[in-house]
């Protein structure tokens, strides 16, 4: 009995396939998973900016109940970002939505009440607000990501 040569070879074709096989899945599987690390480091950056947010609101709402905001001002003062102690930073624009009838600005105060314990009103150019006493806007930043929250008094 005569054995043919012809299969020679075939084991390690098929050796071959297998591993490009299992290489493409490795590959598809490692690329799929480093977007999902991507999407979740995103994520976790977007908390932090958020809470950087709510710390510059929650400055500007102790200054608010202890009555100390200036007309129109800007946390940090002089502007520019405040730096928390975890590498994030926020910054918050205060707008009075009061008019206080033709005080001089720095008199108002921009005060729950005004002189006299009458309040401001709403200034016709200040209508965009939406808040009776202030709209305080709020921007965190945290590496490449920023988020803002924006409240109206």
């Amino acid at each position: 009995m005569k054995k043919h040569n012809n299969q020679k070879g075939v084991s390690l074709y098929l050796a071959v396939v297998v591993m490009v096989a299992l290489l493409s899945i490795v590959l598809g599987t490692s690329a799929i998973l480093a977007r999902q690390f991507k999407i979740v480091r995103g994520m976790e950056n977007s908390v932090v900016a958020l809470y950087a947010a709510d710390a510059g609101i929650e400055v500007v709402l102790k200054d608010a109940y202890n009555n100390i905001i200036s007309l129109n001002s800007h946390y940090p003062a002089g502007g520019g970002t405040f730096s928390l102690d975890n590498g994030a930073e926020y910054e918050v624009n205060v707008v009075c939505c009061q008019d206080c009838g033709g005080f001089n600005p720095p008199a108002c105060n921009c005060a729950w009440n005004a002189a006299g314990g009458n309040p401001c009103l709403i200034g016709v150019s200040e209508l965009a607000c939406g808040g009776k006493y202030y709209c305080l806007k709020s921007r965190g930043y945290y590496k490449e990501t920023q988020r803002a929250i924006q409240v109206n008094l």
